[in-house]
């Protein structure tokens, strides 16, 4: 319900400026998580959508989502 969004907007937020590693696009789902019946917006589906079939695009380009940034090296920092 609206309620558990309060708990989980920050895990959400969290995950998603990890796996895109774009602190905006954090930024933005926090947002999305807090404000009420905003959940049938899938921040994370366009997200990979603009990475990785629009990565020349403005907002992919704003938002950071550079597919060259993602991790390539099997986790091996």
């Amino acid at each position: 319900g609206e309620t558990e969004d309060i708990l989980w907007a920050p895990i959400s937020a969290w995950a998603l400026t990890t796996l895109f590693n774009s602190p905006a696009l954090g930024v933005i789902d926090f947002v999305k998580e807090i404000l009420p019946f905003s959940d049938i917006i899938p921040v994370a589906t366009i997200a990979w959508v603009l990475r990785y079939l629009y990565p020349e695009s403005g907002p992919s380009k704003f938002l950071g989502l550079d597919p060259k940034d993602s991790d390539t090296n099997g986790g091996n920092n």
